[in-house]
């Protein structure tokens, strides 16, 4: 007897989730100086408004917010301590002096306000008095020894005092505190040259040179985002602050009535997913049936409409016993009424199906080669155009044209003869572009990497991988939260982690094997502390969640739920509470739960064959395989607001890329008054394949969310603003610090006025490979003429200043006078030399023109 394809009942656990206050204006406490303070959402959304505009680089506009709060709350520290940094970074006439007053009375009132040290610190240094600013930052090295930018300052101060030991010990304290602070390797070198300790100095210049490929690596500079935390305007309260999280009152049931999908002339369906081919707010549906790749738009707006007579539901309650209740679908809404206190398992006496088809993309059918098939989408050439790599007997890769996808010869690109169990997608090394990272069929792991020009390499042979086999899946997350991405292998009992050391090496991390075999892993941030928790679902019955110890270097155990017999696991936030529940797939149906396993939701749904997350504007929905039948299951009204949006690396200004286009492995923090959440784009749905769609994020009650802070994958930090919960939006990266060679003024008439800028072919790291780089020049000669020059008293005066996102090292700065008879003229061979003859920077002489025909 041929089972019935459809939902046998839903579920509903009568769970409320008290979790939010929706007062428009509530106020939380904070001590100050012993003193209670009272902070209203209204400020704590004013301050956001002013840490938003910084990360948007526009520091008037931050300034005018933070002096309004301060004006309205004078006593808020926070405030104070956002407004100094603002105009330390404005640097209109007295905005030093402003901020060194505010910082410095704030030290004076709490001399254990490192902050304020900062600050003060900072300011000195930049006025050049680092016998003043000295003290300051070994106040803060004292006390906090993992501020690896107060170390690096202080190092600075005790090079220009000679005191070069000192300098050096400082500047390899920061490099233990901050492995990616490109400046101290480089002041390592010049205190090491110093001592004629050469092989340190060749160490850490060659370091220094490699990290100038690396776009995670940082300056240590006096610029906003490159002075290190404590010069960086500051969301979060400070941690003595009294307030609950954001009171989100929900109640199940979280998700409507499942409902068939009408997908005509499909059977035997070998997988299915969801793509978003071109960025848009609408998800595809991409199906995999006997060998045939088909895409279908508009899916969940043809779901086969159920019209039910009698449909029965249990309703659990407090007490834990059953309830019978009679449940009606329409337009979503569900309205119960309970009238019976046991009932037994309810049929369906009268079902009828309305059917609607979905549109295929008749374009985009391929047929494949043999399977099994695992799938991964994003966009590999660079093209703003979402591919594909498809795995099976004969691995291939498809790239998305105007008229559909191109079968790429895989000999030419380099990927001859795979056949992989398992793809993801993700941009390893932060060069703009996506490696493709592949399991053999015996579980071996390979990265190979994007060579930018439709070729690519296997990094086994130049960097150090796993050469263990049996693996089952791969993940990719920043699991020691260092700014790069790092790689997790799923074995049968063990996990493996590639740890990246920065410099695209990895260190094998290999855990002890577990009692129970895994079943999948996933990640969230539920403390939401910067460090992800990776969640292990186990075949005898839990689920433990763990924290990536970054001194020992191992996984420790900070959470377990017993007693969940799961056959698979997913995690997202259904409630809009900020939290990410697990979703488990059990024998007869999902069941919901919060992470500290309690149940929340069930979905009583036979032989479930495959569960996928859909994200909408009103958060996840879920698409359900059960006896090769699709259902749709939509979200209720019982849930918070969310935000949708798509990333873009493409920046349009400029019609160039940073970050690779699909936006995958970019991080981001959405705050709304009190509220606020994290996540990343790294798509660990499933450790065998990857799908693509935009991202649905919890966005708080305050209609208006106050910003949403990205870091993309080159290590661009942005900053949007007045973005609305539930709306769409595509978010394109935009580098609004702008950078720009070294600049020269010079006095000329009184003044000084710009000149130009310089030295744009001494450039050091600029890769042209992987570990190669192009030879700088590191000289220039600019020719002044003589109106753009006058003395001052008998001397000619310049400034040589580097005021964007770069560090400029400057040896040399020579003015050589040339004395030229009226009738001759003079210019400079001065080129960027991409080919013979050598550029001298010699004076050439000349008297005549001749202009080209």
């Amino acid at each position: 007897m041929q089972k019935n394809n459809y939902p046998k009942l839903l579920t509903i656990l009568s769970v409320v989730l008290a979790l939010a206050s929706c007062d428009n204006n509530n106020e939380f406490v904070t001590e100050v100086n012993n003193q209670k303070l009272s902070i209203t959402t209204s400020a704590i959304s004013l301050n956001n408004q002013g840490v938003g505009e910084m990360g948007a680089f526009d520091y008037s506009r931050a300034t005018n917010t933070f002096e309004k709060l301060v004006a309205q709350n004078p006593d808020w520290i926070l405030a104070q301590q956002n407004l100094a940094i603002a105009l330390l970074n404005r640097q209109k006439t007295g905005d030093e002096d402003r901020a060194m007053s505010i910082a410095e009375e704030l030290s004076k009132t709490d001399n254990s306000n490192l902050v304020a040290h900062y600050i003060v610190g900072i300011l000195k240094f930049n006025q050049g008095l680092c016998g003043q600013a000295l003290p300051r930052f070994e106040t803060i090295t004292k006390t906090d020894t993992t501020d690896a930018y107060a170390l690096y300052f202080a190092g600075q101060c005790y090079l220009q005092h000679g005191e070069v030991e000192s300098a050096l010990a400082l500047y390899q304290d920061a490099i233990k505190a901050d492995n990616y602070l490109r400046s101290a390797y480089y002041g390592s070198f010049m205190a090491a040259q110093r001592l004629e300790k050469t092989d340190l100095a060749k160490e850490m210049l060659n370091a220094y040179q490699k990290l100038g490929s690396n776009p995670k690596a940082k300056l240590a500079e006096i610029k906003y985002t490159r002075m290190g935390e404590k010069a960086t305007a500051l969301a979060q309260l400070s941690d003595n602050i009294s307030y609950p999280k954001q009171n989100f009152k929900v109640v199940a049931p979280f998700f409507a009535a499942p409902k068939p999908l009408i997908l005509p002339d499909v059977d035997n369906i070998q997988k299915f997913g969801l793509v978003n081919m071109h960025q848009t707010q609408n998800t595809q549906l991409y199906i995999v049936a006997d060998n045939q790749l088909s895409i279908y738009t508009d899916f969940t707006d043809k779901a086969a409409k159920l019209v039910l007579d009698r449909e029965r539901v249990f309703y659990c309650g407090k007490a834990g016993f059953c309830q019978n209740s009679s449940l009606f679908s329409s337009n979503s809404q569900l309205f119960s009424s309970n009238n019976e206190k046991f009932c037994s398992k309810p049929d369906f006496p009268s079902l009828r199906i309305l059917s609607r088809s979905s549109t295929k993309l008749a374009n985009f059918t391929l047929e494949l080669n043999n399977g099994p098939h695992q799938l991964a989408w994003g966009d590999i050439n660079n093209d703003n155009k979402i591919d594909v790599y498809i795995t099976g007997k004969n691995d291939q890769l498809y790239l998305q044209t105007d008229n559909g996808f191109d079968k790429v010869d895989m000999q030419s690109f380099g990927l001859t003869q795979l056949s992989s169990t398992a793809v993801r997608l993700v941009d390893a090394d932060h060069d703009g572009d996506l490696d493709i990272l592949l399991l053999s069929t015996i579980g071996g792991f390979e990265i190979w990497n994007n060579n930018l020009n439709n070729t690519f390499t296997p990094l086994s042979t130049k960097t150090n991988l796993t050469t263990a086999t049996g693996y089952k899946g791969i993940f990719v997350q920043d699991i020691d939260s260092d700014r790069d991405v790092d790689i997790i292998l799923q074995g049968e009992n063990h996990i493996t982690t590639l740890l990246n050391d920065r410099m695209w090496n990895y260190e094998v991390l290999t855990t002890n094997k577990y009692a129970a075999k895994i079943i999948t892993l996933a990640f969230a941030d539920n403390n939401i502390n910067g460090m992800p928790d990776l969640t292990i679902l186990f075949t005898d019955k839990h689920i433990s969640t763990f924290e990536f110890d970054t001194v020992l270097k191992n996984y420790k155990n900070i959470n377990k739920v017993q007693n969940i017999t799961n056959i698979a696991m997913l995690q997202a936030d259904i409630t809009g509470n900020g939290q990410s529940e697990i979703l488990a797939s059990v024998a007869d149906g999902i069941k919901v739960f919060n992470s500290d396993g309690q149940l929340l939701e069930q979905i009583l749904l036979d032989d479930i064959q495959t569960v996928k997350i859909l994200n909408t504007i009103t958060g996840p929905q879920l698409l359900i395989l059960q006896n090769q039948q699709l259902f749709h299951v939509a979200s209720s009204n019982n849930r918070n607001p969310f935000i949708l949006f798509n990333l873009s690396g493409l920046e349009d200004n400029a019609n160039s890329v940073r970050s690779n286009y699909s936006g995958i492995g970019t991080s981001f923090t959405i705050r709304n008054q009190d509220f606020y959440v994290v996540g990343d784009s790294f798509y660990n749905d499933s450790g065998v394949q990857q799908d693509y769609q935009a991202i649905s994020m919890a966005a708080g009650n305050k209609s208006n969310i106050d910003y949403i802070a990205l870091e993309w994958s080159d290590g661009v930090y942005q900053t949007e603003q007045g973005l609305a919960s539930g709306q769409y939006y595509k978010i394109t990266e935009t580098q609004r610090q702008l950078s720009s060679c070294p600049v020269i003024f010079v006095w000329n008439n009184g003044k000084y006025e710009f000149i130009s800028d310089v030295l744009g072919v001494g450039g050091m790291g600029f890769v042209i490979g992987r570990d190669e780089y192009a030879v700088p020049r590191p000289w220039e000669n600019y020719l002044l003429n003589s109106s753009q020059i006058s003395s001052d008293n008998g001397m000619f005066k310049l400034q040589f200043t580097e005021p964007m996102e770069e560090s400029a090292y400057l040896d040399e700065l020579q003015i050589q006078v040339l004395d030229v008879p009226k009738q001759w003229s003079v210019v400079l061979d001065e080129r960027m030399m991409i080919s013979a003859p050598q550029v001298t920077g010699e004076p050439l002489f000349y008297q005549s023109i001749i202009n080209p025909v």
